[in-house]
């Protein structure tokens, strides 16, 4: 059989690790033996196993602890970190291919040759293959990418039915207390900016606060949004995707969010969520003051827009793009390989 090798950082599920795993399934999907490396411990990875169909492969997949994984000549590698790169070609054997390693590009900050002194950058005019997780990646990354190489964008696909839930009408749902706070959730992940809101509204009996500071698996999340009647995404300033925004679109609540560059694939501002300025507390306290404002019919169209865009990101189709770029690749799976 053949085998595709997995590095990733961490098993705390952030979306970039998510992400990995979620082309794990892609590969187990087409018939490929898979092997994770990982510094840590697979019995830290318990909240992964939250996650059905992530739980799923982690007890398909065998598991090195370690990012210094022996590679063979016909194997193909994927990874994420930028700096993951020097611990794979230190394992590469000779004649291999270097087309058979296949960075996943999942944040614009590649294109950024400050960012982590500039690696990153200096990466892309490798001559290996490139996944980019959605066209604002692929525009970002263009001037510095290897002309040469296969480069392929393969829009981010989500497992966002997990956070799912029906509503409808006003900011608090039909059978409610009357006159009870609108609830506004946030997380502390990648800014503060929703603590200082919290705090600047402390004493506003309008408003209940509920938030995440530290890292919970998927179950405790979904909670939180299904709680909240308006949710504060809080990206940082650069990203590939942001899950957080279109797993609210998915629960229904009301999403106010700053730009972040790669979540203009989803985001839709003053359409399916109501646009901020980064980390500006006065900008995210207008933004809230609209929507409590605002009338039954106009939030609930701004919600039916956010539950109309989730399906536009689908991990079947991330599925078949990935195919695509292994038939390019010519390690298609065996024929009769039988799916995971």
């Amino acid at each position: 059989m053949k085998r595709m090798v997995f590095l990733t950082p961490t098993f705390t599920p952030v979306g970039g690790v998510v992400k990995v795993f979620d082309y794990v399934n892609h590969a187990l999907a087409a018939g490929w033996a898979v092997e994770v490396g990982c510094p840590e411990p697979i019995e830290e990875a318990t909240h992964l196993r939250d996650i059905p169909h992530v739980a799923n492969a982690l007890e398909t997949v065998t598991y090195r602890q370690s990012l210094s994984v022996p590679i063979g000549l016909d194997d193909v590698v994927v990874f994420s970190w930028p700096h993951h790169y020097m611990k794979i070609s230190a394992n590469l054997p000779r004649r291999f291919r270097h087309e058979q390693i296949i960075h996943l590009v999942q944040n614009v900050r590649h294109a950024n040759p400050h960012w982590t002194d500039g690696f990153p950058t200096r990466l892309l005019g490798r001559p290996i293959t490139r996944i980019m997780i959605t066209d604002e990646v692929e525009q970002a990354c263009r001037p510095w990418v290897n002309p040469n190489s296969i480069t392929e964008t393969i829009i981010e696909g989500h497992a966002a039915d997990f956070f799912s839930k029906d509503r409808n009408g006003g900011l608090t749902a039909p059978g409610d207390d009357l006159g009870r706070p609108v609830r506004v959730g946030y997380t502390t992940w990648k800014s503060d900016v929703g603590v200082a809101i919290e705090e600047a509204l402390d004493g506003d009996e309008r408003f209940q606060f509920a938030s995440i500071r530290t890292s919970a698996g998927w179950s405790e999340i979904r909670e939180l949004y299904h709680w909240s009647d308006v949710f504060l995404g809080c990206p940082g300033k650069e990203e590939g995707f942001y899950l957080v925004g279109l797993e609210v679109m998915a629960s229904g609540a009301l999403l106010i969010m700053s730009d972040a560059g790669g979540n203009r694939a989803y985001a839709q501002w003053g359409k399916n969520c109501v646009l901020a300025e980064h980390d500006q507390v006065e900008s995210y306290l207008a933004c809230l003051e609209s929507l409590v404002a605002a009338d039954d019919h106009t939030i609930e169209t701004m919600r039916k827009a956010g539950y109309q865009t989730v399906p536009n990101f689908s991990l079947e189709s991330e599925a078949e793009g990935f195919h695509r770029v292994l038939d390019r690749l010519g390690k298609s799976a065996p024929v009769g390989a039988s799916a995971q």
